[in-house]
């Protein structure tokens, strides 16, 4: 049933982008930029606080490339991300590791998934 609210907020998130005109407004409209904190984990159900994502641009806003910061209770990790406006994924690079999530974005809350995972975050006030 998770898996189905996933596919349909995908749905859902793609025809909103759709509707606009110039994809570097979904950069600048601080769609995603900003700092989240995870709520749920479905690798790791008893992880539901205290990880945080942070994304912000780097000092060139033409492309969908920018900053990516992690942290934890026992780590605090630096890297970056790209935005692919075709297919609505990202790619986060850290500690010599990519990793491709779908994405999607709700006012105040944005989901990455793989094949077989889901995380769900809150966005930090």
């Amino acid at each position: 049933m998770r898996f189905v609210r996933v596919i349909v907020a995908s749905i859902i998130f793609c025809f909103s982008l759709s509707c606009t005109s110039d994809e570097t407004d979904f950069l600048l409209g601080h769609q995603f930029l900003g700092e989240w904190e995870i709520i749920a984990d479905s690798n790791d159900p008893t992880l539901t606080c205290c990880e945080f994502l942070k994304f912000t641009l780097d000092e060139n806003t033409d492309d969908f490339i920018g900053h990516l910061s992690s942290h934890g209770p026992d780590y605090m990790d630096e890297g970056t991300f790209e935005y692919f406006t075709d297919d609505q994924k990202i790619l986060l690079y850290q500690n010599d590791e990519y990793e491709f999530y779908g994405m999607v974005i709700t006012s105040d809350r944005m989901i990455l998934f793989q094949d077989d995972m889901v995380q769900t975050y809150k966005r930090v006030e």
